[in-house]
């Protein structure tokens, strides 16, 4: 990302609200940001209107006559919200106007969301099979948010065969309180704890399954956590469609 912001403790601001997501470059003015951008190729540029040197409108209308940089997605930050100056830059294809102040929630899944949409139209362009786009919360995880998932992984994983896996004990185990593992399990996965401790259990039972080793599914329904066999075969085949695959024993 390239932030091209003549505050600095505004660019210094935006920095922070993104740096978990870009790498990230800075200018000043509007003329050393064109010159960045030649360099640094964003994939994303914030920039404010109204700068020394060169504008932010002059400095789009460059990139958008500049080869390579004619799709970068571009977000402009402006103190007005004058019609004729968001119509100068929407004739030179900006791709979104903020008006300061901003919410930094909403310039964030704005921008992340841009940056996502341009990548599935580059490989779409370019010949190469789309990927079906989630939300941004899922598609572009901070790396705070990544950790929170793998340590969770690792977490369910361990306590994976136990029949009442305590979810205050997993919450503390990831630093939250049960509340706050709730709210950002349901932000990260769209699930609960409970659906996604069920979600970890199948896909290790499958594993297990599959592995060449015979297993009853007693054995299975054990290993994963369930006292009473029926129902985790019942939830094996609501989660992927079909009964466990048991191996006869020689």
């Amino acid at each position: 990302m390239l932030i091209v912001e003549d505050d600095v403790s505004l660019s210094e601001f935006i920095r922070e609200l993104f740096r978990s997501y870009f790498e990230i470059r800075i200018a000043h003015d509007g003329q050393a940001g064109y010159d960045l951008a030649r360099t640094f190729l964003p994939d994303c540029i914030i920039s404010d209107v109204r700068m020394p040197r060169l504008s932010g409108i002059n400095m789009l209308k460059k990139i958008r006559q500049t080869p390579g940089l004619e799709t970068v997605g571009v977000i402009l930050l402006t103190v007005l919200s004058d019609t004729k100056d968001r119509v100068r830059g929407y004739d030179h294809f900006a791709d979104l106007y903020f008006t300061k102040p901003f919410e930094a929630e909403e310039l964030l899944s704005a921008t992340v969301g841009l940056v996502l949409m341009r990548q599935q139209m580059r490989r779409i362009y370019s010949g190469e099979k789309a990927v079906e786009l989630e939300t941004t919360s899922h598609r572009f995880l901070s790396k705070e948010d990544e950790l929170f998932l793998h340590r969770l992984s690792d977490i369910v994983e361990a306590h994976i065969s136990e029949f009442d896996i305590n979810l205050d004990t997993i919450a503390l185990a990831t630093g939250s309180t049960i509340e706050e593992f709730r709210e950002r399990l349901d932000d990260l996965e769209g699930t609960s704890p409970e659906a996604y401790i069920t979600e970890v259990k199948m896909e290790h039972a499958k594993k297990l399954a599959e592995a060449g080793k015979a297993y009853s599914i007693n054995d299975l329904a054990t290993l994963v956590g369930y006292r009473i066999p029926d129902q985790f075969v019942s939830d094996y085949q609501n989660h992927f469609g079909f009964l466990p695959e048991i191996k006869s024993r020689n």
